[in-house]
């Protein structure tokens, strides 16, 4: 098997803050928490061309994500099953908006799940995918819903950010 040299996590994430602090609006693309773009394969250099699984950003109440939208907001692929429901007529819990993030404190390339509150607030202030590219420091809280104790509902603060430089 192939042997392949690769960074830590924190490694990358200093990568990514060096790269900051140089004030490059293209921040660079860190893969994976595990290794580099450029990866050393039996004395042999690559590198990345593209990661195509990305794990999903868990969204902590309260607690502030710093992320970068690699692409747009889209509606997740709906699964067979559910096409079958549809096809039936039956009722079935549409797949979520997602997106493609950089997060920007571990450099890891991710996905973004976005309820539909977070999307249209997105989409809404910057249409025609204007998002992309940009950065912005979220901050995800459940509250009660209004009339209904039982239900709760997520909200969102969300500010864009800019490297300052």
């Amino acid at each position: 098997m192939a042997k392949e040299k690769v960074a830590s996590a924190p490694a990358a994430a200093a990568d990514l803050k060096d790269a900051a602090s140089n004030a490059d609006a293209n921040l660079p693309i860190i893969v994976g928490t595990e290794t580099l773009p450029v990866l050393s394969v039996n004395g042999i250099e690559y590198e990345i061309a593209n990661q195509v699984t990305r794990p999903v950003l868990q969204q902590e109440d309260n607690t502030p994500y710093y992320i970068r939208f690699d692409g747009p907001i889209f509606r997740s692929e709906t699964t067979p099953a559910e096409k079958a429901k549809e096809a039936e007529g039956k009722d079935f819990k549409r797949p979520p908006h997602v997106a493609p993030i950089a997060n920007l404190e571990t450099g890891q390339l991710q996905t973004l799940v976005c309820n539909a509150i977070l999307a249209s607030e997105i989409l809404e202030k910057y249409p025609n995918e204007k998002y992309v590219g940009l950065a912005f420091r979220i901050i995800s809280k459940k509250i009660a819903k209004p009339g209904d104790n039982l239900k709760t509902i997520r909200l969102y603060d969300i500010v864009e950010i800019k490297l300052r430089g």
